[in-house]
C-alpha cells in the first residue's frame, strides 16, 4: 500500500469521525435545547401557578360575597311572595284584588327578580366549582401537583351535555369575532347522538369544559380557513356520540386548517399555541389533558393538514 493510499484512508476515518462527533454534537445541542425548554415551560408553571392563586382567592371572596347576597334577596323575596299568598286567603279573591291590583304587577316583577337571583345562584356556585378546581394547574415550590378533589358525578344524559357545549361553544366563539370587529361567518353544525345512550353519574362539570375547548379550537379553525378561502367552502363542525362496552365516545370533527404533524406532539404542552398573540394562551389543551387524567378519561388526535382535525374522546362509565 503506498503512503497515498494510507494517507487517503485516514482521511476517510477522519472524516468518519468528524461526522459521527458531529451528529453526536448536534444530538447533545438538541437534547439541552429540549431541557432549557422544559425548564421555561417549568418556571412559567410555576409564576403562573402563584399568580393564579392570589388572583383566584380574591376572586372567590368576591364570588362569595356575590353569593351571599343573592341569597338574601332570594329570601326576601320568598318571604314578600308569602305575604302576598296569606293576604289573599285572609282578604278573599275579590277584596285582594281591588286592594292589591296594581300590586300584582309589581308581583310579577318580583316573580322575574327572583328567577333572576337563582339564575345567579346558580351561575356564582358554577363560577365557584371551577376555580375550586384550580388546583390543577397550580405547582407548590417542589414542582408537586396538590392534591386533586374527586370529580362531582351527577346523573344525566351525555347528548345533552354535548348539545349544550356545541351551542355555548360557538355562540361564544361568534361574540368574540364580533367584539373584535371581524364579519360573522355561518357554520354549519352536524350531530348523531346516539339515542340508545342511557342517563349516567357523569363528571358533567368536567365534561363541559373539555367540550368547550375543543369545540372553540374546531371554531377557531374554521373560520381561520373561511378568511382565505371565500367561495365553495362551508365551515363545518359535526359531533357524534356512542356508547361502547364501558366507554362513552365523543367525537368532534372540522374541515379547518388541520394541524401540521410535526407539531401534534406539542399540542397539549403548556403555553404552547398556534394561534396569533391575543387569540390563545397554549393553555386549552393542556388543560383538557389534566381534566381528563381526572375523570380517567383518553383523547386521539388525527388530522390533516389543510383539510380536517379530528378529536376522539373516551369518558369511562363508573
Amino acid at each position: 500500500m503506498t503512503i497515498k493510499q494510507e494517507n487517503s484512508e485516514q482521511i476517510q476515518l477522519l472524516e468518519a469521525k468528524i461526522e459521527q462527533l458531529t451528529q453526536e454534537l448536534q444530538n447533545k445541542d438538541k437534547q439541552l435545547e429540549e431541557a432549557q425548554e422544559r425548564l421555561k415551560q417549568q418556571e412559567k408553571l410555576v409564576s403562573l401557578g402563584e399568580m393564579a392563586a392570589s388572583i383566584f382567592h380574591d376572586l372567590r371572596n368576591y364570588l362569595s360575597s356575590i353569593h351571599d347576597h343573592a341569597g338574601v334577596n332570594l329570601i326576601r323575596c320568598q318571604y314578600l311572595e308569602k305575604m302576598f299568598s296569606e293576604a289573599r286567603e285572609w282578604l278573599g279573591e275579590e277584596t285582594f284584588l281591588e286592594i292589591f291590583t296594581d300590586s300584582l304587577e309589581e308581583g310579577k316583577l318580583l316573580s322575574n327578580l327572583k328567577e333572576s337571583l337563582v339564575y345567579t345562584e346558580n351561575k356564582v356556585k358554577e363560577i365557584v366549582r371551577i376555580t375550586s378546581d384550580i388546583d390543577i394547574y397550580l405547582y407548590n415550590q417542589q414542582g408537586q401537583k396538590l392534591p386533586q378533589q374527586k370529580p362531582n358525578l351527577v346523573e344525566t344524559n351525555i347528548n345533552t351535555v354535548v348539545a349544550e357545549c356545541l351551542n355555548l361553544a360557538c355562540q361564544a366563539g361568534e361574540l368574540k369575532k364580533q367584539q373584535k370587529g371581524q364579519e360573522k361567518i355561518q357554520v354549519h353544525l352536524e350531530t348523531d347522538y346516539d339515542s340508545s345512550i342511557d342517563n349516567f353519574c357523569l363528571p358533567v362539570d368536567e365534561i363541559k369544559r373539555i367540550m368547550i375547548n375543543i369545540i372553540d379550537n374546531a371554531y377557531y379553525a374554521v373560520y381561520e380557513k373561511k378568511q382565505e378561502i371565500v367561495e365553495d367552502y362551508l365551515p363545518t363542525i359535526s359531533i357524534k356520540t356512542e356508547l361502547i362496552d364501558n366507554e362513552i365516545k365523543i367525537i368532534i370533527r372540522d374541515n379547518g386548517k388541520g394541524i401540521p404533524k410535526e407539531i401534534i406532539r406539542k399540542l397539549t404542552r403548556p403555553f404552547f399555541t398556534t394561534k396569533p398573540l391575543g387569540e390563545g394562551t397554549g393553555l386549552g389543551l393542556n388543560i383538557v389533558t389534566k381534566l381528563l387524567g381526572k375523570i380517567q378519561g383518553r383523547m386521539r388526535i388525527n388530522t390533516e393538514e389543510n383539510e380536517y382535525t379530528q378529536v376522539i374522546l373516551g369518558i369511562p362509565i363508573n
